[in-house]
C-alpha cells in the first residue's frame, strides 16, 4: 500500500523489515514474497539495477519453493525490466521462456501482458520487425479478451494502434484507437 500511494521511504523501511524477517525464517516463498515487492518498488524508484537484483532473487527463491506461477512472474518482471532498459534481446529470451511453459499455469493476463511485450521488443529493438510486432500482438488480444481488467484491453487496444502505424496501416490504427477510445 505504501509504494502504490507512493509513501517510497515508508515502503522501504517495511520491506526491508520484511526481508529481515523473511531471511530470520529462511522461508524461500516469504524470501520471493518480500524480494517481489521490493523489485517492484525499485522499478517505481527507476532504480532499475536493484530492481533486476531483487527481481532475480524473488525468482531464485521461487523456484527454490516449487512455486512455479510466481516464479514465471518474477521471469516476466525480469523481461520488463530488459525491455525498459532496450535489452530487447535479452527480454525476447525471457518471454520465449515464458510461453515455453505456458502449459503449466494457466493465466491469460500473464500471457497478454508476455505477448505485448514480445510485440514492443520485436518493434524496438534494432532489427526491428513491425509484421512480427503485429503478430504477437494478435496472440496477445486472445488472452485479452478472457481477462476481466479494463486496463488490459485498453492498453492492448491501444499497442494495437501504435504498431498499426508503424506498419502504415492507418484506417486499421484509427479504427484501433476508436475501439480504445470507447473503453
Amino acid at each position: 500500500i505504501y509504494y502504490l500511494t507512493e509513501k517510497y521511504e515508508r515502503s522501504l523501511i517495511i520491506l526491508n523489515n520484511a526481508l529481515l524477517i523473511a531471511n530470520e525464517l529462511n522461508d524461500d516463498e516469504l524470501l520471493g514474497t518480500v524480494n517481489s515487492e521490493l523489485g517492484i518498488l525499485y522499478s517505481y524508484l527507476r532504480q532499475e539495477v536493484k530492481s533486476m537484483q531483487f527481481y532475480q532473487k524473488s525468482y531464485e527463491h521461487f523456484n527454490r519453493a516449487g512455486k512455479e506461477f510466481l516464479a514465471i512472474n518474477s521471469l516476466r518482471n525480469i523481461a520488463i525490466n530488459h525491455a525498459i532498459n532496450a535489452r530487447y534481446e535479452q527480454a525476447i529470451t525471457l518471454y520465449k521462456k515464458i510461453i515455453a511453459s505456458a502449459d503449466r499455469f494457466a493465466n491469460d493476463e500473464i500471457m497478454a501482458s508476455v505477448y505485448s511485450g514480445m510485440a514492443w521488443a520485436h518493434l524496438k529493438k534494432e532489427d526491428r520487425s513491425p509484421e512480427a510486432a503485429y503478430q504477437y500482438i494478435l496472440i496477445a488480444g486472445q488472452y485479452v479478451a478472457n481477462t476481466q481488467q479494463y486496463g488490459s484491453q485498453l492498453f492492448h487496444a491501444t499497442d494495437k494502434a501504435y504498431i498499426l502505424f508503424e506498419l502504415k496501416r492507418y484506417e486499421e490504427a484509427l479504427e484501433s484507437i476508436d475501439a480504445a477510445s470507447q473503453l
